[in-house]
Order: structure tokens, then C-alpha cells, then sequence
């Protein structure tokens, strides 16, 4: 059986337009935890409406910390803090690890659609590839049509880093727009499309699929992101247990794109990015000690200049 985890903050409408995609294609056996990272509008009102009136028995409402061995259909774990989008699935991974009837988990953002029966085949993939460690399907945009290539991705090098966040407001002679798509392997190479599987570094954490042992095996996400890197995190974590993440070009799904985000002001995402970021480099990169001792500089200085901001359009 399949752990589904979906995030609601700030916005059930795609959060119910999500689970109702889910049901109309989905023939795979599933559980739903729904985890709701203390929204600020009437979303807990909205979901727990519609929730029980569509699955009734099967649905259970709890707060953070509740133990229980056997979920139902659907659980609604409400959060008592706004943690971001790593713990918001840890607390939902942390519910799906007890439970015995759970064999694998899938991670998604609620401003997913589904198109068709994608859970039945990314399964059959994960339990033929060898050592595989996390499939995605491929993302389409809004229209249906266009890729999001945010979907088949290599790993940012801390050179990277440095330029994203150093030219932040600049680009010169394109370099940033070059760095950009030399991370996106579909944009760089389309003949990779044909292939019945892609071996990516980065999945898009907005919709992605590993077996439960696995999860349990790297600890999840790490808690000390908010926002941001955590499928950079990820991947260190899955190449370090040598397992390899794929993208299956064949199964598709839309992803309406960032929903969540647009909900947070443009300081807070900035901020959380560049904390992230740092987090990161420190961590998990081969940054030596004064690669990390600039970043630390470059981000005291994106701070600052999201303060001034912030206070210039008060």
C-alpha cells in the first residue's frame, strides 16, 4: 500500500482539487495524510468539511504528536506551527512509519494534478530498477502540454550557489541563465525522452515516489531547511546509501507550480532560500572552510539587502 503525504498551507482549494485528481485516476490501494502546517485562513474549516463528507468513516482528524498504529483512508494531521516543508512531511512520514500496511511513500505538493494511473507503474519501476532510490513521473505545466524541467535535474555545484545568490539581481554576459540550464537535463539533451528511464540527481520533491525502508533508512528530510535545497539534501542522502533516482518520461502528471509559495511574501521565500542555501553548503557540500566563510559573507549581505527592501516598500 501506498503513504500518500500532501501539505496544505493557505490554500484547500488545490489541496482538494489535488485528492479529487487522485481519485478519479488512481486504482492503486493508498492512504492520504493530509498535514496542514497551521494555516492563517479558514483552511482546516474547508478541508475537514470536505474531507468527512467524502470519506466519512475512513477519515480521522488529529493533532501533531498522536500515536496510532493503523491509519484510516484519510488522516488530517493538524500542525501547531507553520515548519516548512521538510518537517511538514516528516510529521506525515512519521505517522506512515507506523503503520505495517505501508510499503511505499509518496511525497506530493498539492498544486499536483493528476491525468492518469501513474501509482501502479511507479511502483512496478521502483521494485525492478536496481538499486533505485526515488522515481518521479514527468511534469507538465498548466497547459497540459509544456515540460517543467524542474523535473530531471543535476545537482547545483556550490559555484553555482555563489553566482545564483552573488549575481541575484544581475546577469552578466547570460552566465546565470547558462548555469540554469546546464542543470536541466531534458532542456540540454531532449533525446532523453524516448528513454524508458532518465537517471536524474534531482527529483521534484512537488511529486515523487521511494519504498518506505528507504525513507526510513536516510531519516526523511532534513528538519533544518524551511524552504528550499531539500531535494539537493535528498539526493546526498540517497547517493550516500548508493542508490540512484530515476524520471520516467512516459508517466505524467500537471504541476499548477508553487502554490504554496506564492502564498508567503517575497521576503520571507527570499530569506528562507539564502538560510537554506547555507544550510546546505555547510552540511552536505565539499565546500571547503573558505568557500563556506564567503557564502556566510554573500549571505549576510542578500539579508541586509532584503531588510532595506522590505523596509523601503513598508
Amino acid at each position: 500500500m501506498v503513504g500518500i503525504i500532501i501539505i496544505n498551507y493557505n490554500n484547500p482549494s488545490d489541496t482538494i482539487n489535488c485528492i479529487e485528481s487522485i481519485e478519479q485516476f488512481n486504482t492503486e490501494k493508498i492512504k492520504y495524510v493530509i498535514v496542514d502546517n497551521n494555516s492563517t485562513d479558514d483552511s482546516r474549516n474547508v478541508l475537514s468539511t470536505y474531507l468527512q463528507s467524502h470519506f466519512c468513516d475512513n477519515y480521522l482528524e488529529i493533532v501533531e504528536n498522536t500515536n496510532i498504529t493503523t491509519l484510516l483512508d484519510v488522516t488530517f494531521l493538524k500542525s501547531k506551527s507553520n515548519c516548512g516543508y521538510a518537517q511538514g512531511n516528516n510529521k506525515g512520514l512519521n505517522l506512515l512509519y507506523q503503520d505495517s500496511s505501508i510499503d511505499y511513500i509518496l511525497i506530493l505538493n498539492n498544486d499536483i494534478l493528476f491525468i492518469e494511473d501513474i501509482i501502479p507503474l511507479l511502483i512496478v519501476n521502483v521494485d525492478k530498477i536496481p538499486n533505485v532510490g526515488i522515481v518521479s513521473p514527468m511534469l507538465l505545466k498548466k497547459d497540459g502540454i509544456s515540460i517543467d524541467f524542474n523535473c530531471a535535474r543535476k545537482n547545483v555545484t556550490v559555484k553555482d550557489i555563489f553566482i545564483s545568490f552573488f549575481f541575484f539581481y544581475l546577469d552578466p554576459f547570460n552566465l546565470k541563465n547558462k548555469l540554469n540550464k546546464g542543470c536541466f537535463l531534458i532542456l540540454e539533451d531532449e533525446r532523453l525522452l524516448v528513454q524508458e528511464k532518465i537517471a536524474i540527481d534531482l527529483p521534484s520533491g512537488s511529486c515523487m515516489l521511494m519504498r518506505k525502508s528507504l525513507c526510513s533508512q536516510i531519516s526523511g528530510f532534513d528538519p533544518n531547511t524551511f524552504l528550499y535545497y531539500e531535494e539537493n539534501i535528498l539526493y546526498h542522502k540517497i547517493k550516500s546509501v548508493r542508490k540512484q533516482n530515476y524520471l520516467l518520461p512516459n508517466l505524467k502528471c500537471i504541476h499548477l507550480g508553487a502554490a504554496s509559495t506564492h502564498k508567503m511574501k517575497g521576503f520571507e521565500t527570499l530569506k528562507a532560500s539564502v538560510n537554506s542555501a547555507q544550510y546546505y553548503i555547510n552540511k552536505y557540500s565539499d565546500a571547503n572552510r573558505l568557500n563556506k566563510w564567503l557564502f556566510s559573507l554573500i549571505r549576510l549581505i542578500f539579508i541586509v539587502e532584503i531588510k532595506l527592501q522590505k523596509n523601503i516598500t513598508k
